[in-house]
């Protein structure tokens, strides 16, 4: 992942685009207000090697609890990024490692579970929340509602802590608006009825989705895996990746293809 994009952006305490949430001009790569960027530095973990063949989990799990053994020497406190499932469907860290990372250095090791991608059962998101774990959703991509429908969930206990505080960095109040900010309303930022209305449609095809049982989405998911795998060898000019084309697809819900440079025909059927 390149520094300058958005991700490592948002965690360095950076805008990452021109325009912040609620209509503020801004300037990317700028530091948000209220933020010291030379207190935060951003480390990155590669899930895929320099001939993209993605890497062991376990390599991936040791190199971060390295990581953050070092900050927390350094006398650092740590924000650990647990990646949910990547564009390609991969996923980074494990829960695993993240419990026990945090567990051992309590208020110290934080974990933010990305789970954009809205990939994961409903209630494995439930017990990230139980862990203590943030995890950031949307309610478009697998869900399926529309676009530009993002949400912070905290843990109770971590929305308390927050709001005790009683006072946000100054350039938060520009990038939530007035609905529920860390359990409790912002006096300073402002409505967005148009988010509001966007999760209401989201909500809407989320219930849909939990309405279905695990099992059966697991059926769903392992018969379009094995649609999509069947029709990439039919040579319609995609094929699936070599590293992504054992059993393991099967349970998941994102099938990646490579475009070849040469095509037939689609097939009609």
């Amino acid at each position: 992942m390149r520094p300058e994009t958005g991700v490592p952006l948002a965690a360095a305490g950076r805008n990452f685009s021109d325009l912040a949430a609620l209509g503020e001009t801004v300037t990317a790569g700028s530091p948000i207000d209220g933020f010291i960027p030379d207190r935060i530095e951003v480390k990155t973990i590669a899930i895929r090697d320099d001939a993209g063949i993605p890497r062991d989990p376990d390599a991936m799990d040791r190199e971060a609890a390295v990581m953050v053994e070092q900050e927390l020497r350094r006398g650092r406190d740590v924000l650990l990024h647990v990646l949910d499932a990547s564009k390609t469907g991969l996923m980074a860290l494990t829960r695993q490692t993240a419990r026990s990372l945090s567990g051992a250095a309590q208020g110290r090791v934080r974990v933010v579970i990305d789970a954009c991608q809205l990939r994961s059962p409903l209630a494995q998101l439930q017990r990230d929340l139980a862990n203590g774990f943030m995890v950031t959703v949307t309610g478009s991509k697998f869900a399926g509602g529309p676009p530009f429908a993002g949400a912070l969930l905290l843990p109770a206990a971590v929305a308390e802590e927050i709001a005790a505080r009683g006072s946000f960095a100054a350039g938060i109040v520009g990038l939530f608006s007035r609905s529920r900010l860390a359990g409790r309303s912002s006096p300073k930022s402002e409505a967005n009825i148009g988010l509001g209305l966007r999760w209401v449609a989201a909500l809407d095809a989320i219930a849909s989705l939990a309405s279905v049982g695990g099992s059966q989405q697991a059926l769903i998911k392992d018969h379009f895996a094995r649609r999509i795998r069947a029709r990439a060898t039919e040579g319609n000019g995609f094929a699936l990746h070599p590293d992504d084309a054992d059993e393991s697809l099967a349970s998941r819900s994102i099938t990646p293809l490579t475009v070849l440079s040469h095509a037939t025909e689609p097939s009609r059927r």
